[in-house]
């Protein structure tokens, strides 16, 4: 799996391009932590080129997510795709998550 970044209106864009398993979690998980440690506070991750995400790839991201709640950030989610919305939805995260159709709405929101 491909891990990208970019600042983009103010905010730290995640691309994320390919299979997230169980050895691209833990890559991520080292991105986001240390993001999350040098201060980033809005964090967006783009889905629009990921076709897979495991469980252990869903822990990611509710980590990040816990982590930024206590420092008063936030993450925002956007571009699944039908298979990996469905995962979300089956897994009650949609309720967790901010989650927008496009990069762009979920920078603007």
């Amino acid at each position: 799996m491909e891990i990208t970044q970019e600042r983009f209106a103010g905010k730290t864009v995640i691309h994320l391009d390919g299979s997230l398993d169980i050895g691209a979690s833990e890559v991520l998980e080292k991105n986001l932590g240390s993001l999350i440690d040098s201060g980033e506070k809005t964090l967006i991750v783009d889905f629009a080129k990921l076709i897979y995400i495991s469980s252990s790839g869903l822990r990611v991201f509710m980590t990040a997510a816990n982590r930024l709640v206590a420092e008063k950030g936030s993450i925002a989610l956007c571009g699944m795709n039908d298979q990996i919305k469905k995962v979300f939805e089956i897994t009650g995260f949609t309720r967790i998550f901010s989650i927008f159709p496009t990069l762009a709405d979920a920078v603007s929101a």
